[in-house]
């Protein structure tokens, strides 16, 4: 027969559609004319297309109820199989043509009742491959309202039953009808007569068996959703859910399954079902009286697979995320942890507790995510959690980490939890019990817990009353993790704070400075992670800063070199000169913006109480070095706006000027602060006692062969100065070349004498040049020992001061006698010294050779 496909079939009359309708009469052996099958053929065509205008008006018109009136009998009689799949396929599109239709706002009559009970026979008695309709032929009516519902589920032979009987019958391997008749099963389930009917069938078992097996993805899902509707609570589930309860250990298995292979839809059914059963059961459980077993009855499971759940991106998979937080399961949960535990064993916590606080753990980290903190029960949450951690020896599992997700929910929730000082106190004793060397991760999970808490005035008050500091010194001294080492050190910070009174809290932790500056150290010094270290400086920068007003306060700053500001100093400094203190704190930045700078130059400026002149306290070595390292930072950071160079030089100047003996990285700090520019210089060269006038003094004291390297410093520390003018008239007027030109003759080092080199190469050539060379030239004495020192440096100097030297020379054969400098290179056999440098790969001392030796006329050729 051929198939007509002509595009006039989907848009027929109804004069066109009543012919072929009435041409589906059965013939007088009861079966359906030729005529009748071509119709067939048509209809099939004409109602695909869910747009058809042919579907439409057999739907908006009586003609439906008539079409279905002849199609039923066709599935009744002997007619062939062919032609039975047709009338299933024709009523297939009908079934999701009216439902189309009535989703429209369209009322249609599609003979629920009849249509189901034909087409069951189908499934009871039709060859198997009829049978592929069927199940969505009724999964598309069970969509008609619940009319349609009830119509299908009565009689013996209802649809509920004998769906079920079908995917009990091939359950072992489904094929494709099977799934579709779970699928179908699902709506029924939303109407009580479905319900009753699906439990007295037996269908939780069929489901369950059914989930085992390789089903579709589909299939899975509705079942699923089954399950979740017999457990749900709005459905009586006292009803249905002993049948549920009692198959708990097929069930479960199979939803872990669906929860790490499933769809994002299956795995929502499978969430919503679990969560309801943890919910429900809870409650059944306690009914039972029997919540002590639950480790052995599946609450233990389900809890473990909704906690994965949760984890594995329930936010994404469920309306979960804000169903649980909204308390669903939170009561359950509580009820779990508030149980007596028949363990004989007290140090070991029950398992369905772990899960439960496992559970919980998720819970509070949703609700911190989510935003959805405002109606999580944190006074009774905390109440149990803190109850498991004070009653348990061993491991409390994620009991400290529940206390800290819920101490970020804001200050009221804190409050909440102190209830008095019970969260503070309980997550102190739990640090302090612990005996072990290597804090056990529940352990360092209080430290990390109790770090918010410190935010308010009676969680400080709380912890300082239970002796936090000392137990947080003690744990410090452990192999603790490096996040409860930050918390820790977070703490101390947060103690030593400015902005929270910190002469109330100080002077505790100013008592234990001798064991808590170690702890610091070794945070500094280790391999700590970058944010520790930050919180380990700022702690010492708040230690140094606050500790020298108390001191100030107690008057005893002069015995700072005792007292834990020396300790501290030390420490700070090893953290701002290591590479990775620039790298990992803001607070080179801070320093330098004078939150240590007054408390150093307070200990600069006390008098000392030294016995012996000639030694600078150690205190004020460490302020200076301390110092050195912040000018530092500002040279290579550019911040040296705000520095307060003249305060900062003249305290500096005054220890050089007053000291006898080493003065350490004092001169470093007046070389750096005079790279900072003209203006700083400008600052450092007022008063009687002026940098320059400071520094020529500090080199014209040394009587020793070899200078000391704060000698040698003071020599680096004048070349900037000799940029400005006003620097050069007072290094001549203070005698300085002839200071320096002695300074040469002795073992100084390198350094110096290539800056002392730099210092007489400047004032050689600067305009007008005579005005100083003279100075230099004048005095025989002077003018000898600088040609030797220059021989010296030519012959054996580093390469640096060689080309200072040769620069000199040249400015001195221009500026000078010829003749007399002629006669000392000769007679001193410097050429040789000279030619070798002239042919070195430098670029910078080939030329400077060359200069000389053409001023001689001893070019090489």
């Amino acid at each position: 027969m051929r198939f007509p496909g002509s595009r006039k079939t989907t848009s027929m009359t109804e004069e066109e559609l009543d012919k072929l309708i009435s041409s589906l009469e059965l013939d007088e052996n009861l079966r359906p004319s030729a005529e009748g099958i071509r119709a067939l053929h048509i209809l099939l065509t004409a109602t695909k297309d869910l747009g058809s205008v042919s579907l439409r008006r057999l739907l908006e018109t009586e003609m439906i109820t008539i079409v279905i009136e002849k199609l039923l009998p066709i599935l009744s009689n002997s007619t062939s199989p062919e032609v039975k799949g047709l009338v299933l396929d024709l009523l297939l599109q009908l079934s999701r043509g009216a439902l189309r239709f009535l989703q429209s706002g369209g009322k249609v009559n599609f003979m629920v009742e009849s249509v189901s009970v034909k087409v069951l026979q189908v499934i009871n008695n039709g060859p198997h491959s009829l049978v592929e309709s069927v199940p969505r032929i009724i999964r598309n009516m069970s969509l008609l309202g619940p009319a349609a519902i009830a119509a299908m589920v009565g009689g013996d032979k209802g649809v509920v039953k004998v769906l079920l009987e079908r995917i009990r019958s091939r359950q072992e391997e489904p094929t494709p009808d099977v799934n579709d008749c779970v699928v179908a099963l699902e709506r029924f389930m939303l109407e009580e007569c479905g319900r009753i009917s699906f439990v007295q069938e037996g269908g939780i078992p069929i489901l369950v068996k059914f989930l085992s097996r390789r089903c579709s993805k589909e299939a899975r899902t509705f079942a699923t959703r089954i399950l979740a509707v017999f457990a749900s609570e709005h459905n009586s589930p006292d009803d249905w859910f002993t049948v549920v309860w009692d198959l708990r250990m097929e069930v479960l298995p199979s939803l872990r399954d669906i929860l790490e292979s499933g769809g994002i839809d299956c795995k929502t059914a499978a969430a919503d079902f679990l969560k309801i059963f943890v919910i429900t059961g809870v409650g059944f459980l306690r009914e039972m009286s029997s919540i002590q077993e639950s480790t052995e009855n599946g609450i233990t499971e389900a809890l473990q697979i909704l906690t994965t759940a949760t984890k594995n991106g329930a936010a994404q998979n469920l309306n979960d995320t804000q169903v649980l937080l909204q308390q669903e399961c939170i009561e359950p949960l509580l009820s779990i942890l508030s149980s007596e535990s028949e363990s004989t064993d007290e140090m070991d916590l029950p398992e369905v507790k772990k899960l439960a606080l496992n559970l919980l753990l998720e819970l509070t980290r949703g609700a911190w995510h989510s935003g959805m903190t405002k109606d999580f029960p944190v006074d009774r949450v905390s109440k149990e959690v803190l109850q498991v951690m004070e009653s348990t020896q061993g491991s409390v599992e994620s009991a400290p980490c529940i206390i800290r997700n819920m101490s970020l929910f804001g200050p009221a929730k804190r409050a909440a939890m102190m209830n008095g000082d019970r969260a503070v106190k309980v997550l102190l004793e739990r640090i302090s019990r612990c005996q072990a060397e290597e804090p056990s991760t529940d352990v360092n999970d209080s430290m990390v817990a109790l770090e918010r808490f410190m935010m308010e005035e009676p969680g400080r008050i709380s912890f300082v009353r239970e002796e936090g500091i000392q137990v947080l010194v003690r744990f410090l001294r452990k192999r603790c993790s490096k996040e409860a080492k930050r918390f820790a050190t977070r703490i101390l910070v947060i103690l030593a704070s400015e902005r929270n009174n910190p002469l109330d809290w100080f002077t505790v932790v100013w008592n234990l400075r001798t064991e808590v500056l170690p702890s610091v150290r070794d945070i500094l010094e280790s391999g700590g992670d970058s944010d520790c270290k930050t919180a380990a400086a700022e702690f010492l920068q708040l230690f140094v800063v606050t500790g020298v007003g108390f001191l100030t306060e107690m008057s005893s700053i002069q015995e700072s070199s005792d007292n834990g500001i020396t300790q501290a100093l030390q420490i700070l400094t090893t953290a701002t000169t290591k590479n990775w203190a620039r790298q990992t704190l803001s607070d080179v930045q801070r320093l330098l913006l004078q939150k240590c700078i007054e408390p150093l130059l307070s200990i600069l400026s006390s008098e000392s109480k030294s016995t012996h002149e000639m030694e600078l306290p150690e205190v004020k070595k460490l302020a200076l070095n301390l110092l050195l390292e912040l000018t530092r930072g500002a040279c290579q950071s550019g911040m040296t706006a705000g520095f307060q160079v003249d305060r900062v030089s003249k305290e500096v100047l005054q220890v050089m000027e007053s000291t006898e003996g080493s003065v350490e990285s004092a001169p470093c700090i007046i070389r750096n602060m005079s790279l900072f520019g003209p203006d700083e210089r400008a600052a450092m060269l007022s008063g009687d006692k002026g940098a320059v006038k400071v520094l020529l003094d500090r080199i014209n004291r040394c009587q020793a062969d070899q200078p000391s390297t704060d000698v040698n410093n003071s020599v680096v520390a004048l070349e900037r100065f000799m940029s400005e003018e006003r620097s050069r008239i007072s290094f001549v007027q203070e005698g300085g070349i002839p200071v320096l030109v002695r300074f040469f003759s002795k073992s100084c080092s390198e350094e110096a004498k290539r800056f002392a080199t730099r210092i007489l190469v400047q004032l050689a050539s600067v305009p007008k040049p005579k005005d100083w060379f003279t100075r230099i030239w004048d005095d025989k004495s002077v003018r000898m020992n600088l040609l030797l020192t220059l021989r010296d440096i030519l012959k054996s100097g580093e390469k640096g001061c060689k080309i200072q030297a040769m620069k000199l020379l040249e400015l001195l054969i221009i500026h000078g006698p010829k003749h007399e400098v002629r006669s000392f290179i000769d007679d001193h056999g410097c050429y040789g010294a000279l030619y070798a440098l002239e042919q070195d790969p430098d670029q910078d001392c080939t030329s400077c050779a060359r200069a000389v030796l053409k001023k001689f006329g001893k070019l090489s050729r």
